[in-house]
């Protein structure tokens, strides 16, 4: 049995040493031809059964790109109610020499409802002389109720 343990012993002593050991960084590959450049110019596509929420969420969507300034195209202008086949986006997306495609969809919704207990909050008032030592201090007192509140995350 001690043969053994020394043998374990000689065996990971040197691997917990190795294992402590710190690292070092000796090179790093990059690819050269790549240019990392900001997007100037995307086209929005919303999948959705509803056209009408396709509409809203590219609009939306395309206003918060313009916000930051990239130019941005909702397909539901281009397309219309048309079925978006792959072609289609391809053939408009070269021909509005958009830089990017924005595939999205929305994946579901999910309520979540939180409880805000309720406060109290003092604020103490000055020293009164005329109160004489019964009332030397007085606070006021400032209520809020809890309340529920319920939010929606979409995923």
């Amino acid at each position: 049995m001690k043969k053994l343990m020394a043998l374990m012993l000689i065996t990971l002593l040197p691997l917990l040493f190795v294992g402590c050991a710190t690292t070092t960084i000796t090179g790093v590959w990059t690819d050269e031809s790549y240019k990392q450049t900001p997007i100037q110019s995307v086209m929005i596509l919303g999948v959705a059964d509803n056209q009408r929420n396709r509409k809203i969420f590219e609009s939306v969507m395309a206003a918060e790109f313009e916000k930051n300034g990239v130019q941005a195209i909702a397909s539901s202008t281009i397309l219309g109610d048309a079925e978006i086949k792959e072609e289609n986006v391809l053939e408009i997306a070269q021909e509005k020499q958009v830089q990017t495609v924005l595939v999205t969809r929305l994946v579901g919704s999910k309520q979540q409802q939180v409880y805000y207990p309720p406060t109290r909050h003092g604020v103490p008032h000055s020293y009164y002389r005329s109160w004489n030592s019964y009332y030397y201090r007085m606070y006021d007192y400032a209520y809020t109720p809890g309340y529920m509140a319920t939010y929606t995350n979409v995923l």
